[in-house]
């Protein structure tokens, strides 16, 4: 390198004189692709191309269902003119029902046990929270109230999701076993106490920093809209989680990320939030999420969540 010498690998050239004009002009090519560069813009998932929209739309499946027919399936799409009360509730119910609706109240002392049932059947799908942190929470808010703060407003969003939430062995059901109507109304009482909870919760999100609890709250309330299928809302606030936690990343202090707890959350909430963006994004034509240019949050894949993390009853 010093001699500004070239260097000769043996072998480097072979004698083609040999090869039939087929597989000469065959190793040309192959030459060409490994000189050129590959274009950034080619590692650009296809996104639009798998939509379901793209698909309704192919020629074989003319006249049999319209290409807007999944946009036009989705209840949250469907706001009723001057009036932001179906926006408040994560249903359809149609403006006077809503009006008529008295606000449920919640029962303090019951929220260790939905936490409880939150850590049992949601977390470990999205482990993205302190297991220990959110009982201690539910425990002191049990006992002092509900406040206005970030602890209070994830708290109450895993409640929601606890009235909600199944273990899956209860959700898994035989054709003859299946109802006519929606899973939602069968458990109507369950999903009256979990908008109560939520609609308590909604009330301290934007009162929250730019923090990664902030993100967590939002990733979770979108996870009540998933549950409650409202996936247009859902995408909202995973948007809204993935904002947040981007800015959160880049102006964070660098000693922060030296901490192992702090690193795993970081994490498994890069990863979850990603995830859920992604699959909602293939149903729904949607943009790509800022966190797939976050690639140093993302480097590696968080441990897993323990099987018994759930605090015991």
């Amino acid at each position: 390198m010093a001699s500004q010498s070239t260097c000769v690998y043996e072998g480097a050239e072979e004698d083609h004189s040999s090869f039939d004009p087929a597989s000469i002009a065959i190793l040309e090519r192959l030459n060409q692709v490994l000189e050129s560069e590959l274009n950034s813009d080619d590692l650009t998932a296809p996104a639009g191309i798998l939509r379901v929209e793209y698909i309704l739309a192919w020629p074989i499946l003319a006249g049999i269902v319209a290409p807007n027919y999944i946009l036009e399936a989705l209840s949250d799409t469907k706001a009723h003119r001057g009036n932001a009360s179906s926006l408040n509730s994560g249903t359809d119910n149609p403006p006077a029902a809503s009006a008529a609706v008295t606000p449920l109240e919640v029962d303090e002392k019951d929220i260790p046990r939905l936490v409880r049932q939150f850590l049992q059947h949601v977390h470990p799908v999205n482990p993205i929270l302190d297991v220990d942190a959110i009982y201690a929470d539910s425990l002191r808010i049990s006992e002092t109230g509900i406040t206005c703060d970030g602890e209070s407003c994830i708290v109450l969003i895993a409640c929601a999701l606890g009235c909600l939430a199944k273990p899956y062995d209860a959700m898994v059901t035989s054709p003859s076993e299946t109802s006519p109507g929606s899973s939602l109304e069968s458990q109507s009482e369950e999903l009256e106490t979990a908008r109560a909870y939520f609609d308590l919760a909604r009330q301290r999100l934007g009162l929250l920093d730019q923090s990664l609890l902030a993100a967590q709250c939002q990733f979770f309330a979108g996870v009540y809209y998933m549950f409650t299928l409202a996936p247009l809302r859902a995408w909202s606030q995973f948007e809204h989680a993935a904002n947040i936690f981007y800015i959160h990343w880049k102006y964070q202090s660098p000693d922060n990320l030296k901490q192992a707890h702090l690193a795993r959350s970081v994490q498994s909430f890069y990863w979850s939030c990603l995830k859920s963006q992604v699959e909602l994004g293939l149903d729904v034509y949607l943009p790509q999420s800022v966190l797939k240019d976050l690639n140093d949050a993302g480097s590696e894949l968080p441990m897993p969540p323990e099987l018994d993390a759930c605090p015991p009853r």
